[in-house]
């Protein structure tokens, strides 16, 4: 194949059995209405030709959705109880007017308590007070100098409604201008109970309320009006808070109730509305851990729409490169996921965080924002920290309107202030900066030209370059990308199809020092860097150098196929599918709940510390409650050392760790994978294959028995 970095991981993944996915998007342990799918058909007449099928299954039609072909089904059994909604699916898959059946999944806003303490918008502006780390914020106020935003630019706020009569929000409040004004006959079109624009909503002049379905939005939550004020609380009035943008369009969806709790089919029908509007940036504080094709399939549209999807990243403390949260999860150019930090410039303790998964992260704790009833309330999560870069890319389209989302997103990803709390906690590994993201700057920085290959190791190497220059050689390139391939990268072609590279860099007398990490072992292939400037500007393609890592043989193995020197707590066991084997907690089932159970496999004696210990993964574990820990003992199993936590959910995946980094000689070594449970919520557990340890070529080995 062209491109080996793809196929080694293919070979490698080939030989685990891999948790099987669903082709629709039950997800029956997720929380979800009991007895209710949302089912989409292939046409707009196929929903007659199904209809005595459903009804067979006792499913009886609550409404069509918005969006073209979707409609809520409730299903029941002769007891009138909830039919089993698998079994339900799976025969309804069956039917090819069917395209797609998913569960009605509930969403919840992504709130956190209040701090009473603080009645400051430090965030915007941060002197040092209160033992607050100084310039801990946006530059707001520096960014002001250039734009305090404008009403053209829509902004849907995508929750618990907005209270619009506040006095700090009322000027801002998006007027819908086909329901304004008078109509033929006189009769105001925000009243005359006519759809004045066609789009299908009687009198939308102030948004929509898809918990009522009704032209009221009200807030009777809080939560969407203190999200309103930190994007757009009116500036400059005498009056309250400020929010990102002095001036701006704000449209009410109101899509969450009263406790903030909703359900797909209702975020489904916000999502087509907001898509009706076009909006030009939607604010997204809420979401969950379940996968949704239908309104995947939505945010896409809202790209091609040249929508920005700011969605918060959830408040968790989970990791989203392996424990997805949705919509933050979505993988389109449009989606920016948001962390949050602190008046110390920290991850938020409570943050969800993705090296690959989140984009970049603003303040979000003790935020001072509006509520309803003309009163203002601190808040603190993710949900406080989207709004702000909801707000800053409002100020961006007002200035650039020709930007793609792309575009936007990489302009917020290297403005950001680099931190060092942040390096491995978002793709931007920093706080976003609102002045340096609005700098009218469209030149590209120099090339990278001069890299050189100054050492290499089993998994990594090190390399140094000469730094670039920001606007052409002017000033200094405010960021760099690595990729590599098989293959030399000279065109434009060749580096998309190359593999991102995670570095860690560090400057020096005019060079940029960088090791290049995680490669895949025994690896040749080539390597190129790119400048980036602080609003996203890429320098052309520079050299392109060989290099390989290190040889390495494999020590020892072990593929799963059998419980030969190893210690099993039942039921960890081996599961068998097609022609494979793997080990697993729960063998063919899921697995049980209250469990400590572990698979512990006997001593070795490692011939060198400088080898690493590989394994394939999958699992589906419940988030936070259920766990799984790789433990490694060199004191014969006195003691057990967890180097590595697995929850939530994560597939396909390849771990590796380094002996050295708890190896101090040749010694002693064990491994085990251990399952702890709780009292509640089961699903299909941990899949472990193909253990392996490779030590360099180059060392001589010793005795290879276990002891």
């Amino acid at each position: 194949m062209k491109r080996i970095i793809s196929a080694f991981f293919s070979l490698l993944v080939s030989t685990l059995v891999l948790l099987a996915e669903s082709s629709w998007g039950l997800n029956l342990n997720d929380p979800h209405v009991p007895s209710q799918l949302i089912i989409k058909v292939t046409n707009h007449t196929a929903i007659e030709n199904i209809e005595n099928m459903l009804t067979a299954q006792g499913g009886k039609i609550i409404r069509k959705l918005k969006a073209p072909g979707l409609f809520l089904v409730s299903f029941t059994n002769k007891q009138g109880f909830s039919a089993n909604l698998e079994a339900v699916g799976n025969n309804l898959l069956k039917n090819k007017n069917i395209k797609m059946v998913e569960a009605n999944h509930i969403y919840k806003i992504n709130d956190m308590p209040n701090d009473p303490l603080f009645s400051d918008l430090w965030a915007m502006h941060n002197a040092g007070e209160l033992k607050r780390k100084k310039d801990a914020d946006l530059d707001a106020l520096e960014a002001w100098s250039i734009t305090t935003g404008s009403p053209h630019i829509l902004v849907g706020i995508f929750d618990t409604g907005i209270d619009y009569t506040h006095e700090d929000l009322i000027d801002n409040i998006w007027t819908n201008p086909g329901e304004s004004g008078t109509d033929s006959e006189g009769r105001d079109k925000r009243t005359n109970g006519i759809d004045d624009d066609g789009n299908g909503y009687i009198d939308d002049f102030r948004g929509w309320d898809f918990i009522n379905d009704d032209n009221d939005p009200m807030d009777d939550h809080s939560h969407g009006t203190h999200v309103a004020g930190t994007i757009g609380a009116s500036g400059n009035n005498n009056k309250g808070v400020v929010g990102i943008n002095w001036q701006v369009g704000l449209v009410a969806i109101k899509m969450f109730n009263a406790t903030g709790t909703s359900t797909a089919a209702t975020i489904i029908d916000a999502f087509t509305y907001g898509n009706s509007l076009k909006l030009d940036v939607s604010n997204n504080s809420w979401g969950g851990s379940s996968y949704s094709a239908i309104l995947d399939n939505l945010i896409g549209q809202a790209h091609v729409n040249g929508t920005v999807v700011v969605a918060a990243a959830g408040n968790s403390r989970n990791d989203n490169d392996t424990i997805d949260h949705y919509p933050s999860s979505y993988h389109h150019d449009n989606v920016i996921a948001v962390a949050a930090t602190d008046s110390q410039d920290a991850l938020a303790n409570f943050s969800n965080h993705g090296t690959t998964s989140v984009h970049v992260a603003a303040p979000g704790v003790n935020i001072l924002s509006t509520v309803p009833g003309h009163r203002y309330e601190k808040m603190s999560g993710t949900s406080m920290a989207t709004p702000h870069i909801t707000g800053l890319v409002a100020l961006i389209k007002g200035l650039f309107p020709n930007l793609t989302p792309k575009q936007i997103k990489n302009r917020l990803i290297y403005s950001s202030d680099h931190l060092p709390g942040l390096e491995k906690k978002s793709i931007s590994k920093g706080r976003v900066n609102a002045l340096a993201s609005l700098e009218d700057d469209n030149e590209k920085p120099s090339s990278v030209n001069s890299i050189f290959l100054t050492s290499s190791n089993l998994k990594s190497i090190n390399i140094e370059w000469d730094i670039s220059g920001d606007d052409g050689d002017q000033g200094r390139a405010y960021s760099y990308q690595a990729r590599i391939s098989s293959e030399e990268i000279v065109s434009e072609e060749d580096w998309k199809l190359a593999t991102p590279a995670i570095t860690e860099q560090v400057e020096r007398d005019q060079k940029i020092l960088a090791t290049i990490s995680d490669l895949p072992l025994n690896f040749t292939g080539y390597i190129s860097v790119r400048a980036i400037d602080n609003v996203g500007n890429v320098s052309d393609i520079g050299s392109s150098v060989y290099f390989a890592t290190t040889l390495t043989e494999i020590y020892l193995e072990n593929d799963g196929h059998s419980l030969e020197g190893t210690v099993a707590n039942e039921p960890w066991g081996i599961e068998k599918k097609d022609e494979n084997s793997l080990f697993s907690d729960s063998p063919g089932t899921q697995y049980e709940n209250n469990k400590n159970i572990s698979i512990t496999f006997d001593k070795i004696k490692v011939p060198s510390k400088r080898g690493i210990l590989t394994f394939s993964t999958s699992f589906d574990i419940e988030s936070g409650y259920d766990n799984g820990y790789f433990e490694l003992s060199i004191d014969n199993g006195e003691t057990w050392n967890i180097l590595d936590t697995f929850t939530g959910k994560g597939n396909d995946q390849i771990r590796s760790y380094h002996l050295s980094d708890f190896l101090s000689k040749n010694e002693i070594l064990q491994w085990r994978f251990r399952l702890k449970t709780d009292s509640s919520i089961t699903k299909d557990g941990w899949k472990i294959d193909n253990i392996r340890i490779h030590i360099p070529a180059s060392e001589e080995t010793i005795s290879s028995d276990y002891h």
